[in-house]
């Protein structure tokens, strides 16, 4: 569902509006992450959707370290799913 609909669409609003977007994809093992700054240690959009289909989240939030910095160690486990550490949620 991810890349042919969601992707698109949100790839789509941004490109309108002029905004360019580091991209970032993280895989585990159950979960993958798409990731994208808007403007750098401000605003960002994530998109966790789990391997196996079960659930698709999106995070919009400040992100207070680069997105395309983030790896293994900048993700974190809690509650049986994975997010950006860094996220604050609005």
């Amino acid at each position: 569902m991810l890349e042919k609909e969601l992707y698109p669409i949100v790839n789509e609003f941004f490109v309108e509006n002029g905004i360019t977007m580091p991209e970032l994809t993280l895989n585990t093992k159950n979960t993958e992450l798409y990731g994208f700054q808007i403007q750098p240690d401000f605003l960002g959009l994530a998109v966790e959707e789990s391997k196996r289909k079960k659930h698709t989240r999106i995070y919009l939030g400040e992100v207070k370290t680069n997105l395309r910095d983030l790896d293994r160690d900048g993700v974190r486990k809690g509650r049986g799913y994975r997010r950006f550490a860094d996220f604050v949620f609005l």
